[in-house]
């Protein structure tokens, strides 16, 4: 039962940027209107989803509040109609979403007890090694990113990937050591 949790616990975690991805995109190439649509959707979806995460116990998911960070700054700007922020938007493309992810993890790494990997468990210096090794990473993914910006797939998709399944091995290398 705990682990049918867990598994829809995962599956929870990315529904704003899976809402806001298939409003945008549910028809091809998306128009600026569904973009500005799928941004003001899926920010109220984060913001309803940051609500509920901060009830939970354990520290919520970096990654998650990174993706969150971008689309409630996305849905604030095309709601206020910040041009300057939209153009940064509009030049990131699909590379932002990792920039909202390399920004948490700097913040997280440095002032949070959990760092950037969201961990409770190990030693704080393990726990910081860890939460380093995934910055690393996320700078590495958003420089990928970036360089592959217009295809969704090598810009965004394959890079959270990675970054989902290292936090993951890194937390579970963390609760190993406290066994």
């Amino acid at each position: 039962m705990s682990k049918t949790i867990n598994s829809a616990t995962g599956l929870f975690q990315f529904v704003p940027l899976t809402v806001f991805t298939f409003y945008s995109f549910r028809t091809g190439v998306p128009t600026q209107e569904r973009l500005f649509n799928g941004f003001m959707i899926g920010a109220v979806v984060a913001v309803i989803q940051l609500l509920w995460l901060m009830r939970q116990q354990r520290p919520a998911n970096r990654l998650v509040l990174g993706a969150n960070l971008w689309l409630i700054i996305g849905g604030a700007a095309v709601f206020l109609q910040l041009w300057g922020v939209l153009k940064i938007y509009r030049e990131l493309r699909e590379a932002g979403v990792l920039a909202g992810m390399f920004e948490i993890g700097i913040v997280t790494t440095l002032f949070s007890p959990a760092g950037y990997v969201g961990s409770m468990n190990g030693e704080a210096a393990l726990v910081r090694k860890y939460s380093y090794l995934l910055l690393f990473a996320t700078m590495l993914a958003l420089l990928f990113g970036l360089y592959f910006r217009g295809n969704t797939l090598l810009a965004a998709v394959i890079p959270i990937v990675i970054l989902a399944v290292l936090n993951r091995l890194f937390n579970k290398k963390l609760a190993q050591q406290t066994e």
